[in-house]
């Protein structure tokens, strides 16, 4: 019997069902982050909400179906201010009470961005 998850909807199945995973995959790439250089976002988003990461300027951008645009949710530097650091391992994260604003760290070697927002 298919049974949702109740924070996100996902369908849960009972041992030996078959196991259809389509909505976790859909549910994991709408969450997703696309993160380059500004110059690499595309022209417009496959959805409305979708998130981009501009690395080189640190903003992130959010596609507004509507007026068919990019906004700017988040930008360094601005009220709406975000930080990028970077850290050696995981384990050189900040601990999130001590941020005063959103913060995004880049983990040294390991090639992903892993968010940590202000307490």
């Amino acid at each position: 019997m298919v049974t949702p998850t109740s924070r996100f909807e996902l369908d849960t199945f009972d041992p030996g069902e078959s196991w259809d995973h389509t909505d976790t995959v859909e549910f994991v790439d709408e969450k997703a982050v696309e993160r380059d250089v500004v110059d690499n976002r595309p022209e417009s988003g496959t959805y409305d909400g979708e998130l981009f990461l501009a690395t080189d300027e640190g903003i992130l951008y959010q596609w507004d179906e509507t007026n068919t645009e990019w906004d700017t949710i988040l930008e360094a530097g601005t009220d709406q201010a975000i930080d990028l650091i970077d850290v050696e391992t995981s384990a050189d994260l900040p601990d999130k009470s001590t941020l005063s604003k959103p913060t995004i760290a880049y983990i040294d070697g390991e090639d992903d961005y892993v968010g940590i927002f202000q307490a």
